[in-house]
């Protein structure tokens, strides 16, 4: 009991660092092949730390924040269609859903959770090595 009580004291600092840092988002730079992401909406690490900056096309009507389930968690106004701050979402998977012209313009991105970064840039591809003969 005593081992469990020094190793939750010695634990505590960093517990206390994770839980004040930034979020973490992983928006991949071109949709993904056969998905309805269009990268119409625009989505780049933002100027302040743990928020993403939004570039939405001209005649957007409503923004909204739809959650892994599809469930609209949150309804922007228009003031605050320029950003978005990543602290109001849980870990997971979001789709910002934006009604231009009439129509539906959906994107995906991924909240990580705490970290110490607020963007991750997509991982570059390898050549695999050549096999010799």
């Amino acid at each position: 009991m005593i081992r469990v009580l020094l190793l939750l004291l010695c634990c505590s600092p960093l517990l206390v660092s994770a839980q004040t840092a930034d979020d973490v988002a992983y928006v991949p730079h071109a949709a993904p092949e056969r998905t309805a992401d269009d990268t119409r909406l625009g989505l780049a690490p933002g100027a302040v730390a743990g928020s993403l900056d939004l570039q939405l096309p001209r005649g957007t009507e409503a923004v909204e924040l739809l959650n892994g389930r599809g469930d609209v968690e949150h309804r922007l106004a228009a003031d605050q269609w320029d950003h978005l701050p990543l602290d109001l979402l849980r870990p997971g998977t979001w789709t910002l859903r934006a009604r231009v012209n009439g129509r539906y313009l959906v994107r995906r991105f991924l909240v990580l959770g705490n970290g110490h970064s607020t963007w991750l840039p997509d991982p570059v591809q390898a050549k695999a090595p050549r096999r010799k003969r």
